[in-house]
């Protein structure tokens, strides 16, 4: 058997391939699907690891814990009295005493998924405080999943809660999942806490409306002066110079709903390392969707969509290769039951 040390490195490092990889090759809400049903099925391997020995009990837990779903109130409510309270082995350890362990420090991802009732969305609702406990207490987390919804509301403004929250997490991946999202300030503020994000689903971008000339000075405020004359962005102002830059996201997922919206904030950011894009709609005649492909097409290797629409030569395909010419990996996956809706 492998000293305790190296085995510590195998399973760290599996932990850290299986919180971090995403299901490449889905939009959002499949991909998110396939992989919580991809982490069940390693369940059962976890725990006949847990089986082997005394040592591999212990980094078996830690691989368990890495990665923890939490989809309904009861799951809530449990997970934060085993962090509370800290978790008992059921292995006695070398002094012959069952060990208490903390598994916060081994969390590497949560995925959370709660359905508010109208109204209860906000600072003073025990579920939520109850949530933003448990993120605050995982000290290692890399990856953090929302679903929320909210009752009678299609669109929800993510709560300041769990934006301040995650403002003081060092994550490589967060995802909107759900029907709600931050507004195009918090975004702003966002690229400013989050500088090693490499991954964003962007969420359904939630009101406020910020006008151009406010969105501008928003962004202005962090330090960017632009020249005169940038201020307004023009069909042929295709090469503006950024006004704030996203260093490490190289994974963007745009929520289909309201996808102008998006695009309104990272036309304005630059993205130097971004390569793999997800778009439900690629509508390249749409003034937003084209100007944000001239942007950053030449550096897009990999493309994710379910319809590319162009009214002009060249057509379709045609066009993407054009805008995008390093591309190597295009799925086009049409969904004939949802496009009259998306249109």
């Amino acid at each position: 058997m492998l000293p305790p040390e190296l085995l510590r490195v195998v399973f760290q490092f599996v932990a850290d391939v299986e919180c971090r990889a995403g299901a490449h090759g889905q939009l959002p809400l499949e991909r998110y699907q396939n992989e919580l049903e991809s982490g069940y099925k390693q369940i059962e391997t976890k725990r006949s690891l847990l089986l082997v020995s005394r040592t591999f009990h212990k980094f078996a837990l830690e691989l368990a814990w890495s990665w923890i779903s939490i989809l309904s109130e009861e799951r809530v409510q449990k997970i934060d009295a085993l962090l509370k309270q800290g978790l008992q082995s059921k292995i006695v350890d070398e002094d012959g005493k069952l060990a208490i362990y903390n598994p916060s420090h081994w969390i590497r991802r949560l995925d959370i998924r709660y359905h508010f009732l109208a109204g209860t969305y906000g600072g003073e609702s025990p579920m939520l405080n109850t949530i933003v406990r448990i993120v605050r207490s995982c000290p290692r987390l890399n990856v953090l999943v929302t679903d929320f919804a909210v009752g009678g509301v299609d669109c929800q403004r993510t709560s300041p809660l769990i934006l301040d929250t995650i403002k003081q997490l060092d994550i490589t991946r967060l995802d909107f999942a759900g029907h709600e999202g931050p507004s195009l300030i918090d975004y702003i503020d966002l690229i400013h806490h989050l500088p090693n994000l490499e991954q964003l689903t962007t969420g359904r971008i939630a009101e406020p409306r910020m006008e151009e000339d406010k969105l501008v000075d928003a962004i202005r405020r962090l330090g960017y002066r632009p020249s005169p004359g940038d201020e307004t962005l023009k069909e042929e102002q295709v090469a503006l110079p950024p006004l704030l830059s996203w260093p490490q996201l190289s994974i963007l997922h745009f929520s289909h709903r309201p996808l102008l919206s998006s695009l309104r904030l990272f036309l304005h950011i630059h993205l130097p390392n971004l390569k793999i894009l997800y778009m439900r709609n690629v509508h390249l005649d749409a003034f937003r969707v084209g100007v944000f492909f001239k942007h950053v097409g030449h550096q897009i290797t990999h493309i994710y969509t379910t319809d590319i629409r162009t009214y002009d030569e060249p057509f379709g395909y045609a066009r993407v290769l054009q805008l995008c010419p390093n591309l190597v990996h295009l799925t086009f996956s049409p969904r004939q039951d949802e496009r009259h809706a998306e249109r």
